[in-house]
C-alpha cells in the first residue's frame, strides 16, 4: 500500500487490532514508565489476533493463542517489558502456562477488547522489512501443497465479507460465545486471500497442514476459486471413529499389520510417544509406554463382537445414527450432529470425568462398546491428548504423505489442497482424487471407508 499524505510515496503494511482499541490514547492514559514503540506494540497485538484466527477451529486452549518467544522477537527483540505492560495494564490476558518443549505461553485479549477487528497500518520501514522477510523466508511445509498457495487462489471479496457479517449477526442473536472469534477468523482470512497474503505451516507434533483455507468457515470457502475454477472437497465421513478402527488390531501395535504404528516414520512416531528426556528407542521403552499397555490388553481381549459391531456401523455409515437413536433420555442427544459432538468429547477429553455429570455419554458409550471404550481409556491413561494426536498423525500420514503425494506424482499439474481429513481439488477432477484417497485408506484400514463430496459453490 502507498500513502501520499506527505507528498511522497510511503510503503505500509496492514495489521489487525480490536476495533475499540485506540492504542495511542490508551498509552497516554496509562503511561508504561518506559519508552514504548507504538508500531512494534501494534504488531505484537496483531500477532495475537492473527494466531487466534489461524487456529480458531482447532482451539483447545480456552481462546488463548500460544505464542513462543521467537515469534515475539521477530517483531521486537526487547519485547518482554512491552508484553508485560500489555498484560499488567489489562489489554491482554496470559494463561501463565509454559511447558518446556511442549507448550508456549498463551495470550488473548481481555473481555473488553474481544471485539471484531479493524485494520491498521505500520509505517516504520524496519518493521516492514521484518514482516516481509518473515513472509519470504517462510519455511517449506510440504512442497507439493505449498506450490498451490499462489495468486491464482481468489475470493469474491464483497460477497465473502457480506456473508461473514451476516453470520456474525446471526451468531450474536443466538448468543454464540464464539461469534466474535469466528467472525475475526473469517475477516482476517478473507482479507489475506484477497490481497494474496497466503501462509502455510505444518504442525510439528501431528503434522497437519495449516493454511488460509484450513480454518475459514465453509460458508466463506464457497467464495474461493482457483484459476477461476470451482473447488470441491472430498472428506472422510466419521473420520476419527473410522481411523480409530486401526487401534483395535494387535497387528497395529506389534508391527505385523500392513499398516502399523511402525509404518509412521520414526521421527514423527517418537515425537508423539516419548518424552524428549527418554531414550527414544521403542524396544527399550516398551514396558513404559502405550504400546506395551495396548499389547497387554490385546493379549487378553482379542477382536470380538464389540469391535466388530463398532466397525460394522462405521462401514455402513450408521454409527452416529445408532448412537442418538439408542441413547437414553438422560444422555440428551437427539440428532446426528449432537452424537458427533458427544463422540468427540468422549474420545478427546480426560478419563477423570467418567462418574461426573459431564460423563453421561461416556457411561452410555462404555455400555454399548465396552472394549472400544477401554482401548481409548488405555491410550489416554497417561496423557489424555494422546488419542487425538495419534489419530491426527495417522490422518496426516494417509491424507498428506500418501494420497496427496501420490496425486502430485501422478498428476503434478492438478490443483490440490487439504483441510485436515479433506482433499480439495477443482470440479471435474474429484473422481480421480476420491479414488486415490479411497485406495490409500482401504490399503491401510483393510476396508473401504465412506467418503463424501462437498462443493465450494456460491449458492
Amino acid at each position: 500500500m502507498k500513502n501520499s499524505s506527505t507528498g511522497k510515496n510511503k510503503i505500509t503494511r496492514r495489521i489487525f487490532l480490536p476495533e475499540n482499541l485506540n492504542l495511542e490514547l490508551f498509552v497516554k492514559e496509562n503511561p508504561p514508565g518506559f519508552p514504548l514503540d507504538i508500531e512494534k506494540t501494534k504488531c505484537l497485538l496483531s500477532l495475537v489476533v492473527e494466531k487466534k484466527a489461524m487456529y480458531f477451529n482447532t482451539d483447545k486452549n480456552s481462546g488463548f493463542a500460544n505464542i513462543n518467544s521467537r515469534e515475539f522477537q521477530r517483531i521486537d527483540h526487547d519485547y518482554a517489558r512491552t508484553k508485560d505492560y500489555l498484560v499488567n495494564s489489562g489489554i491482554l490476558w496470559s494463561d501463565s502456562n509454559y511447558v518446556n518443549g511442549k507448550k508456549a505461553t498463551g495470550y488473548k485479549f481481555a473481555p473488553k477488547y474481544q471485539k471484531p477487528v479493524r485494520e491498521d497500518v505500520v509505517y516504520k520501514w524496519s518493521l516492514i522489512k521484518k514482516i516481509d522477510a518473515e513472509k519470504h523466508d517462510m519455511p517449506t511445509a510440504c512442497r507439493y501443497l505449498d506450490k498451490w498457495l499462489n495468486n491464482n487462489l481468489k475470493i469474491d471479496y464483497r460477497k465473502a465479507l457480506e456473508t461473514a457479517r451476516r453470520r456474525f449477526e446471526e451468531d450474536l442473536a443466538k448468543k454464540d460465545t464464539k461469534a466474535t472469534d469466528r467472525y475475526n477468523c473469517s475477516l482476517i482470512n478473507i482479507r489475506k486471500i484477497h490481497r494474496g497474503n497466503l501462509y502455510f505451516k505444518r504442525d510439528k507434533n501431528v503434522f497437519r497442514y495449516h493454511s488460509n483455507l484450513t480454518n475459514i468457515p465453509q460458508t466463506i470457502r464457497d467464495f474461493i476459486k482457483y484459476d477461476g475454477k470451482q473447488l470441491i472437497g472430498i472428506d472422510i465421513k466419521s473420520s476419527q471413529p473410522t481411523l480409530s478402527c486401526l487401534l483395535f488390531e494387535r497387528g497395529f501395535w506389534d508391527g505385523t499389520a500392513p499398516f502399523s504404528i511402525y509404518s509412521i516414520p520414526a521421527g514423527k512416531r517418537n515425537k508423539l510417544l516419548f518424552n524428549k528426556k527418554q531414550i527414544i528407542t521403542i524396544k527399550q521403552q516398551q514396558e513404559h509406554n502405550t504400546i506395551y499397555l495396548m499389547l497387554a490388553f490385546m493379549s487378553r481381549k482379542p477382536m470380538n463382537s464389540d469391535f466388530f459391531e463398532y466397525k460394522k456401523l462405521i462401514q455402513e455409515g450408521q454409527f452416529y445414527e445408532y448412537l442418538f437413536k439408542n441413547a437414553p433420555v438422560h444422555v440428551n442427544i437427539k440428532t446426528r450432529e449432537e452424537a458427533k459432538n458427544a463422540m468427540f468429547y468422549m474420545m478427546f477429553s480426560d478419563n477423570k470425568d467418567f462418574y461426573q455429570w459431564s460423563g453421561g455419554f461416556k457411561r452410555y458409550f462404555a455400555e454399548q462398546f465396552p472394549d472400544v471404550f477401554e482401548v481409548f481409556e488405555i491410550i489416554k491413561s497417561q496423557d489424555y491428548t494422546l488419542l487425538s494426536k495419534l489419530l491426527q498423525l495417522i490422518e496426516s500420514e494417509i491424507v498428506i504423505d500418501r494420497a496427496c503425494k501420490r496425486i502430485a506424482k501422478e498428476k503434478p499439474k492438478l490443483f490440490i489442497a487439504t483441510v485436515h481429513d479433506s482433499i480439495v481439488t477443482t470440479i471435474g477432477d474429484e473422481h480421480y482424487v476420491e479414488n486415490v484417497l479411497k485406495e490409500e485408506l482401504t490399503s491401510v484400514l483393510g476396508f473401504q471407508p465412506r467418503l463424501a463430496q462437498q462443493q465450494w459453490k456460491d449458492q
